[in-house]
C-alpha cells in the first residue's frame, strides 16, 4: 500500500511540474542601435549625483514599446558606464550603497519625444500608466569595473553591470503602450575618487528622439521635471518569455489524473484480495 501511495505521489508531482510554466530567457538594449556599440554622450545623473542639491533625484525614462519588441516578464534592468567620457577615474571602478531607493514600472500612453502621439510629460504622474508597480523598494547597492580606455572608443562599450535586480517582476507587453521607468533617489553617495559618467544615447547624434525620452529634478520629492529630452540612459533589460509548449489541457490532465487514480485503487483492491486468499 505504501508503494502504491508513493507511485500516486510521485504521478501528482510530476504533473505540476509538466504543467508549469516554461519560460526563456533574453535581454533587450534600448536603444537598438547601442546594443554593441557605445553611445556618442554621457550623463552622470542619476546614479552621479555628486554636486547636485542634498535632496536626492527623481529620473524618468520612457521607452518605446517598438524598441523593446517583445512581451515577457522583467526581472532586471542594467546600465553601463561610458568608457570614453568617463571623469575622474580610480582604479577599481566604483561601489556605492543607495539608501532608500523607489523603482517604479509602468505601461504609460505617454511617447518618447518626436515618436507621435502624446508626448512625454515634464510633470512626473502625468506620464505613469495605470499598472504601476514598485519593483525595488529599500537599499540599492550599485557597482562597476573601471572601463575606462586610454586609447577612447565607442566601438567596444562598457559591460551592463549597473544592474538593478528587481525585488518583483513586472509584465510588459509593448501592444499595450511605452515601458516607463520611474526612479526615486532620496539621498545621493559620496562616490570617492571614481566618478562615473554613464552611456547616454543623445537625441542630436544618436538621432533617438523617437527612442526614448527622460526627464529628471534634483529633488527626489518634486513634482515637475527641469525639462523633457529626446536622450537618455543606454538601457539593458532582462525578460523572461513564456513558451508555447504542446502540454494536456487541465481538463485533459483531470481526466488522466483520474484514470491513474482508479488504477491505483484497482491495484490496491486486487493485492487485498490476494493477500486474504492467502
Amino acid at each position: 500500500m505504501k508503494k502504491s501511495l508513493y507511485v500516486f505521489v510521485f504521478s501528482l508531482i510530476a504533473s505540476l511540474v509538466v504543467l508549469s510554466p516554461v519560460f526563456a530567457q533574453d535581454t533587450v538594449v534600448v536603444p537598438n542601435n547601442r546594443a554593441d556599440v557605445g553611445a556618442n554622450g554621457s550623463f552622470r545623473p542619476p546614479f552621479n549625483c555628486q554636486g547636485l542639491p542634498p535632496t536626492g533625484i527623481r529620473w524618468q525614462q520612457i521607452y518605446a514599446g517598438s524598441e523593446i519588441g517583445q512581451a515577457g516578464m522583467i526581472d532586471k534592468v542594467s546600465f553601463r558606464l561610458n568608457g570614453v567620457f568617463e571623469g575622474t577615474v580610480g582604479d577599481n571602478g566604483f561601489n556605492a550603497l543607495y539608501p532608500n531607493v523607489v523603482v517604479q514600472l509602468s505601461t504609460t500612453d505617454k511617447a518618447p519625444v518626436d515618436a507621435g502621439g502624446d508626448p512625454m510629460s515634464n510633470t512626473f504622474n502625468d506620464n505613469i500608466g495605470a499598472d504601476v508597480k514598485t519593483v525595488y523598494s529599500g537599499n540599492l547597492t550599485l557597482s562597476a569595473q573601471n572601463c575606462f580606455r586610454e586609447i577612447p572608443t565607442i566601438s567596444v562599450p562598457c559591460p551592463f553591470d549597473v544592474m538593478i535586480p528587481l525585488q518583483e517582476m513586472f509584465e510588459y507587453d509593448p501592444a499595450n503602450g511605452n515601458l516607463l521607468l520611474d526612479l526615486r533617489i532620496p539621498q545621493c553617495p559620496a562616490l570617492g575618487e571614481f566618478v562615473p559618467d554613464f552611456d547616454f544615447a543623445t537625441s542630436g547624434i544618436d538621432n533617438n528622439e523617437e527612442k526614448i525620452s527622460f526627464a529628471f529634478a534634483a529633488n527626489v520629492g518634486a513634482t515637475d521635471g527641469t525639462g523633457v529630452s529626446g536622450s537618455g540612459l543606454v538601457t539593458q533589460f532582462r525578460f523572461f518569455i513564456p513558451i508555447n509548449i504542446n502540454v494536456p489541457t487541465l481538463s485533459e490532465w483531470g481526466l488522466i489524473s483520474m484514470a491513474a487514480l482508479l488504477g491505483i485503487v484497482g491495484f490496491m483492491v486486487i493485492r487485498r484480495r490476494k493477500a486474504t486468499t492467502l
